[in-house]
């Protein structure tokens, strides 16, 4: 399996699975799914483990469980042309869930092709809302830029 084809795959979770989160950030852009920063895009997918493909979900060493979610987080940095790259950064995943359980997703970073981005799973609960805070620190920069949602799985 190609990973080029592994990457647009998890970036077109953007679009496909996500039709409930709702951003409780002032920072959204045009889509749920994109926060701006200053110079910085962050864009990000959330969906059940369920959804992947056996063969991806082995490619990308995620088990596949009705009980475990996906996140996928990138980030871009936009240039003086006005071409934006990506960007490597710190990027920490908090979830919470309606019972008040918190914990951290695991996220590990994924490079391919001259893409950059963060790949983690978590728990969740059937027919249940999970909270996500995300603070992404692009490489270069001190500041931290955090954002929240929540999505019903």
């Amino acid at each position: 399996m190609k990973t080029a084809f592994v990457v647009m795959w998890l970036l077109a979770g953007l679009f496909l699975y996500l039709p409930n989160a709702v951003a409780d950030s002032p920072f959204v852009a045009d889509t749920p799914y994109e926060v701006t920063f200053g110079d910085y895009t962050v864009n990000y997918s959330v969906y059940p483990s369920r959804f992947l493909q056996a063969e991806m979900a082995k490619a990308l060493k995620i088990r596949q469980s009705p009980n475990l979610g996906v996140i996928t987080v990138a980030a871009r940095q936009m240039q003086l042309d006005g071409e934006e790259l990506p960007v490597r950064a710190a990027v920490r995943v908090r979830t919470r869930s309606m019972l008040g359980r918190v914990s951290s997703a695991r996220l590990r970073e994924v490079e391919d092709d001259g893409h950059v981005y963060y790949l983690g799973s978590f728990s969740i609960t059937q027919n249940e809302s999970t909270h996500f805070e995300i603070e992404v620190v692009p490489e270069g920069s001190e500041i931290g830029h955090k954002f929240t949602f929540s999505r019903r799985f």
